[in-house]
């Protein structure tokens, strides 16, 4: 998505609007898309599958203290149920990543994976060699599970 571009941007928000809503009720990501674009760190996405939307997200490029920066971090994705595959949809994105970083002089591709799924953590380190960096411990407190592929996967960067 060229984020600049009025009508594709538009499209971004849509589908960050929709998406997040149908994960979870009254969610709403697209203020980190809005965020992204205001502050010119970076880029969004959209996925499809065939042609039916499947899911979005926000790769950044820089840093908020404008230091030399030479990796593209994929800061959030969500991806609805339907998808017939996380693990084939998220290799679909990084092929399209490791091309824009290529084309873009980055070096290094980040993805924040704060999921309990073992399988989709597994095939991320052995089919595209990404390794744990950190590790921390959620607590989560009510009856809304974030980290659950019930109602679709979301991967994003938590305050840390």
């Amino acid at each position: 998505i060229d984020i600049e571009n009025p009508n594709q941007y538009k499209r971004l928000i849509d589908a960050a609007k929709g998406i997040s809503e149908s994960l979870y009720k009254n969610l709403d990501m697209s203020p980190e898309v809005e965020a992204v674009k205001n502050s010119h760190m970076g880029t969004g996405f959209i996925i499809y599958e065939k042609s039916d939307l499947a899911g979005f997200g926000v790769l950044r490029n820089k840093t908020v203290f404008e230091e030399n920066y030479s990796c593209a971090h994929i800061r959030l994705l969500c991806l609805k149920s339907t998808v017939s595959s996380y693990e084939k949809a998220i290799d679909a994105l990084l092929n399209n990543i490791y091309s824009y970083a290529a084309s873009n002089g980055l070096n290094e591709i980040f993805i924040d994976v704060n999921t309990v799924d073992y399988n989709l953590c597994s095939h991320l380190m052995k089919n595209h060699g990404f390794a744990v960096d950190r590790s921390s411990l959620t607590l989560i407190m009510g009856d809304e599970n974030f980290y659950s592929k019930k109602n679709g996967l979301i991967m994003f960067r938590t305050v840390s």
